[in-house]
């Protein structure tokens, strides 16, 4: 499969019903969604999960975006596969 361009989306989405813990709440959340199109115009998606603050867990909107330029991205141009579903074996 040949990736032909790789796009970052960030987002912020209000969500319906704010999230509340012991540490605050959330009443909008920052994400990414990752768009992949490979050489015939197939596209496929994937979102972050993550936080903007660690409180929760230990990942945050910057560490996934990181994670993403620095070490991904970088396995999926580096690496042949055939099918999507490859991409986790990579990872």
């Amino acid at each position: 499969m040949n990736i032909k361009q790789i796009k970052i989306h960030q987002l912020q989405m209000t969500l319906n019903h704010p999230f509340q813990t012991s540490f605050g709440t959330i009443e909008h959340k920052k994400f990414f969604i990752i768009e992949v199109i490979d050489h015939v115009g197939h596209r496929g998606f994937g979102e972050s999960v993550a936080f903007t603050s660690p409180w929760y867990t230990e990942e945050t909107v910057k560490t996934n975006l990181h994670i993403i330029k620095d070490f991904l991205l970088h396995i999926l141009k580096n690496n042949e596969f055939t099918h999507p579903n490859d991409v986790a074996n990579l990872f």
